[in-house]
């Protein structure tokens, strides 16, 4: 993917750090592909908080506001849809799977290798960091704990890293959900120790 698609997000995440110490680039010295990449951009550094679905978006070239605003009345109400009772009392490696085929099933028709946040309510392309983007705003959403695994050339989640470690797996809805039960944990760690890639200590821990 080019390294421009996904400029936006990466210039969120460190411009605290870069406009809140002596610099090369100034805020006046960016410009925008539209009023409202500036306006969500201009948001983030006064740290007003805006949606981060709208953040994602505005990276965009082809929609207009009007379609951005339809484009998260379509989110939050697929939000609404989800977040009830039925779905969130399931056990959680149920609840992340019915999650996750939803979400593909409403918002992801074509992986493309280059494509923008925006293209997936355009005509439902993605890729790993577009998808991965898009899960984690669902799951941020439903109180689903997550983290953002990156490799050189890719990007997927683990839901619930702290217990079940389910690997959400993004390109690929056929086998993209992938769970492992307590024993084939236990002897996974057990082969790691063995050929002492860990320590006895980390192993018992």
């Amino acid at each position: 993917m080019k390294a421009n698609k996904i400029l936006f997000p990466f210039l969120l995440i460190v411009s605290t750090c870069v406009f809140g110490q002596e610099s090369l680039v100034l805020p006046a010295d960016l410009t925008f592909s539209s009023e409202f990449e500036k306006a969500m951009f201009d948001a983030h550094l006064n740290k007003t908080k805006p949606e981060a679905f709208k953040l994602f978006i505005a990276s965009g070239q082809t929609l207009n506001e009007q379609a951005i605003d339809q484009a998260f009345q379509h989110f939050d109400l697929f939000i609404k849809r989800v977040n009830t009772e039925k779905v969130l009392s399931k056990r959680n490696d149920k609840k992340v799977k019915l999650v996750y085929d939803d979400v593909h099933d409403t918002f992801l028709r074509k992986y493309e290798l280059e494509n923008r946040f925006e293209d997936i309510f355009i005509n439902g392309h993605y890729n790993c960091v577009s998808a991965t983007a898009l899960y984690a705003l669902v799951f941020e959403k439903l109180n689903i704990p997550y983290v953002i695994k990156e490799k050189p050339t890719h990007v997927y989640l683990i839901a619930y890293p702290s217990t079940e470690r389910i690997i959400v797996e993004t390109t690929t809805p056929a086998g993209g959900f992938i769970t492992f039960n307590p024993q084939f944990k236990q002897s996974y760690v057990k082969i790691l120790r063995d050929q002492k890639l860990i320590t006895a200590q980390e192993y018992s821990k």
